[in-house]
């Protein structure tokens, strides 16, 4: 059998930060009594995500037995509160994942959180934060920073910043109100990361990589709980995954599934079709 909308139907979930609206597909065969609850990137997209990929996602998990909860962050779509107008990966939205939590434990549930980018450093906060409440964890394209512009320097010379500084290149950004914007953005996180103490503990890697992230990560490990890592060949938050070694650090029940493109705003039909296989495998071998 396979999901459609006849098996879908909105919920409201009480949280601290607002009513969130949800949909929940349900399985259309047996149970197997774990629930995955989809925690959308910072895209601002409503729950159904790009090209309705969360749809598709929730629909596909439901055929192998999983209830599917997906909904709009706080302040988005119809979601009540008030939404951020930038997100930032030191304040995750784990109030809102907790919501989703509760909705599953009141059925009697185990979460398995599948969280894109921001979503899934909230999905590995949450997990942290909330021993033993969560099954598994499908992390797509996590940042492991937490200030990109700590990251940039780090990985371009002190000539490139130097190019930007030439007269031709300032007229250009100041002509352009997209990139104006862009650097309005940054001046913000560098001015908002002034003083902060952005090193992690001496032997954790790149001065870059996230504490939060480290500290996450090792708490989930300590529980056990199966995670799988994805990425597209060519994204970029995969080469920061790789340097810093993460997957050596996450243990034996942590894999990591690369896929063709790039996942980071799957900007391919080809290779969200990809990314969504690989989570079916890992879920049908992780719950037989």
């Amino acid at each position: 059998m396979t999901a459609t909308a006849v098996d879908e139907y909105p919920v409201f979930l009480p949280a601290s930060t607002g009513e969130l609206l949800g949909v929940v597909t349900e399985p259309p065969g047996r149970p197997n009594g774990l629930a995955a609850v989809f925690l959308r990137g910072a895209g601002w997209r409503p729950s159904s995500g790009p090209r309705r990929t969360q749809v598709s996602a929730a629909r596909r998990l439901a055929d192998q037995g999983f209830h599917a909860l997906r909904f709009s962050y706080h302040g988005l779509a119809e979601s009540g509160g008030t939404g951020d107008e930038i997100v930032r990966l030191d304040r995750l939205y784990v109030a809102d994942a907790r919501a989703a939590l509760d909705w599953a434990a009141e059925r009697d549930l185990r979460p398995v959180l599948v969280g894109n980018c921001f979503g899934a450093r909230t999905a590995l906060a949450t997990a942290a934060k909330v021993p033993g409440a969560v099954a598994g964890l499908v992390l797509s394209v996590p940042p492991v920073f937490d200030f990109e512009v700590v990251r940039r320097r780090d990985r371009r010379p002190l000539r490139h910043f130097a190019r930007r500084l030439r007269p031709s290149h300032v007229l250009a950004v100041l002509r352009s109100r997209t990139r104006r914007r862009a650097l309005g953005r940054t001046g913000r996180g560098l001015v908002d990361i002034a003083g902060r103490k952005v090193r992690p503990r001496s032997g954790d890697g790149p001065e870059w990589v996230s504490r939060r992230f480290l500290a996450h990560l090792d708490a989930v490990v300590d529980q056990g709980i199966p995670t799988l890592f994805v990425f597209g060949e060519e994204d970029r938050y995969y080469e920061d995954f790789q340097h810093a070694g993460i997957l050596d650090r996450a243990g034996l029940q942590a894999s990591v599934a690369v896929v063709p493109g790039r996942v980071h705003g799957l900007t391919s039909v080809a290779t969200q079709d990809a990314a969504l296989d690989a989570i079916d495998a890992w879920a049908a071998a992780t719950w037989r």
